[in-house]
């Protein structure tokens, strides 16, 4: 690595520590079966994985909010023919679950929890930071659970005030954290690194990024500091 990271005049600034290192297929957390398969096979996979309530064709469709009813109609069909779902008769309807003894059923669900997997890793991997980050949090489309195959992670990183922003450790700390998010999902991961203070001033100013995140940011380590109190008249 290049000790030169190219830090932006402002602190405030986004950085972008991601190296483009290779081709990596990208995942939409929201439908990680589409990186193993365009089809609607995987968005009903993912429909059926997270339940074991058996569901109409046009059910599934309308929870997975992809395709019409015949298409999905068609890829419950094929799943049927693998043995990966299991159909059931009822009256004269047709509702269709996960075949949970599968051999490939833990994979199903491993895939389906791509969105747990993410976050879990992140947790894992910042909690064993020296110098320790005081919040980190997950915000933007892969918090929102609406991301697209070209979306970035985006993931707040507040820095405590007493670290300074070349301390060596903490820029690998950010270095790693951004080649290991590419390298889990495909995506860039993209840091945004604000100080304590800066935090601070950014939700008592009232700045949209900040407020989703603080709205529905998803929090990954630590808390987040504290609104700024104003001085009293």
């Amino acid at each position: 690595w290049s000790r030169d990271l190219g830090y932006p005049a402002s602190p405030e600034s986004r950085m972008d520590y991601s190296p483009y290192i290779r081709t990596i297929v990208s995942v939409e957390l929201n439908r990680p079966f589409a990186a193993v398969t365009p089809t609607l096979d995987g968005d009903a996979l993912m429909v059926l994985a997270v339940t074991d309530r058996p569901m109409t064709a046009p059910v599934v469709a309308a929870v997975a909010g992809s395709g019409s009813e015949a298409g999905m109609r068609k890829a419950l069909r094929r799943l049927t023919a693998q043995g990966l779902v299991i159909r059931e008769r009822t009256g004269h309807h047709d509702s269709y679950v996960l075949n949970r003894a599968h051999l490939l059923a833990a994979a199903i669900d491993m895939i389906a929890q791509s969105r747990v997997a993410l976050r879990e890793r992140l947790a894992k991997t910042v909690s064993h930071w020296d110098p320790a980050p005081t919040f980190v949090s997950l915000f933007g489309s892969a918090a929102h659970g609406v991301m697209k195959a070209d979306s970035d992670v985006d993931v707040l990183v507040v820095r405590p005030d007493t670290v300074d922003v070349e301390d060596p450790m903490w820029v690998d700390q950010l270095i790693q954290l951004a080649t290991a998010g590419r390298l889990w999902t495909g995506n860039d991961l993209r840091i945004l690194e604000l100080t304590e203070e800066q935090t601070r001033s950014a939700l008592a100013d009232g700045e949209k990024v900040m407020v989703d995140i603080a709205t529905h940011g998803y929090r990954i380590f630590g808390d987040m500091p504290s609104r700024r109190t104003p001085a009293p008249q």
